[in-house]
């Protein structure tokens, strides 16, 4: 009870933070910039966050990629899958409910050498309660999240929600009558 609470309220943290204009298959904003503009070298090399700089940038897939330095940005070149955000730089722990929103750059993980990104600091927090869980929860719902708009993810969540309300309401309704008394029309 107290673990579904906690995933409904991290959810909250992430669908009611200002709306995101992610890609379909990749976290970038609205110049297609990946990560708020953060360093995904950095991540690795300094391990933590660095702003990247307009005038180091790589283009990857359909995301292009800001850098603290040339010497980064080459490194980037020549193996990028290795610095490439998983679930194409979409906040980690909202993958894990099947959600796709941006990140703030700020919060991170790397766990066998694979970058792990989340919305912002709290929401990471929740996330790294249980990394294990959240990352193969993640892992069966990108796939099928992978092409699918951002919005239209939200609203099959939205629809889920709704529909286990008012089935929760129903269950409620049910337990709360005596059986027997309720009339015939």
């Amino acid at each position: 009870m107290v673990q579904s609470f906690h995933r409904w309220l991290a959810l909250a943290l992430i669908v009611f933070a200002p709306a995101s204009l992610a890609g379909v298959d990749t976290g970038t904003d609205e110049n297609d910039v990946m990560l708020a503009g953060h360093d995904p070298v950095a991540y690795f090399t300094e391990g933590k966050p660095v702003k990247g700089k307009p005038e180091f940038t790589a283009a990857h897939g359909d995301a292009i990629y800001r850098f603290a330095s040339a010497e980064h940005r080459d490194l980037f070149k020549t193996n990028p899958d290795k610095y490439v955000p998983a679930y194409g730089g979409h906040c980690a722990y909202g993958m894990t409910f099947g959600a796709k929103f941006l990140v703030d750059g700020q919060s991170f993980y790397i766990m066998h050498d694979r970058l792990f990104v989340n919305k912002n600091v709290q929401v990471g927090e929740e996330w790294e309660k249980d990394i294990v869980t959240h990352v193969s929860e993640a892992e069966t719902l990108w796939p099928k999240a992978k092409d699918v708009p951002a919005d239209v993810l939200l609203a099959e969540i939205q629809k889920k929600r709704e529909a286990a309300a008012k089935q929760n309401d129903d269950a409620e309704k049910s337990a709360a009558s005596p059986s027997g008394s309720q009339k015939k029309q």
